[in-house]
């Protein structure tokens, strides 16, 4: 599955409710069973197949960047992120991108990276962001 953008950002964005270099914006990461739907509208839609053990803590995306690269695209982007100590014996098959609001239930989700792809052994898990940033809008 390729990576996409939840039809939630494209509302918010639409509403003028997300401003990506302002709000806090966050990573979680997922298992193999946690593929994208289109359908789901915020974090408690996805958490049942969230990591967890060892270290493993969502992060909040750093030096976030918003710009039109120039070339009929819009580059949300931001610093690449890493999960420190996340447990053995499970797998991190894709991340989940979302704007942090009080709680799961009120936090929208943003965009599914798909391609993580990283068995956990218990070191830390870095996911880098392409030149094409996070995600990105074509126009």
């Amino acid at each position: 599955m390729a990576s996409k953008v939840y039809p939630k950002a494209i509302e918010l964005l639409n509403a003028g409710t997300l401003n990506w270099t302002a709000d806090t914006i966050r990573i979680l990461l997922v298992n193999a069973s946690g593929s994208y739907n289109r359908t789901h509208g915020f974090v408690s839609a996805v958490v049942a197949n969230e990591l967890s053990g060892g270290s493993y803590a969502r992060q909040t995306l750093g030096t976030k960047t918003s710009a039109d690269n120039g070339t009929d695209k819009w580059i949300f982007d931001a610093a690449d992120v890493t999960f420190t100590a996340v447990a053995g014996g499970q797998t991190a098959a894709a991340a989940i991108v979302y704007k942090f609001i009080t709680n799961d239930a009120a936090s929208p989700v943003l965009a599914f990276l798909d391609g993580v792809d990283v068995v956990a052994n218990g070191g830390d898990i870095t996911v880098q962001f392409a030149a094409t940033g996070v995600f990105n809008l074509a126009y």
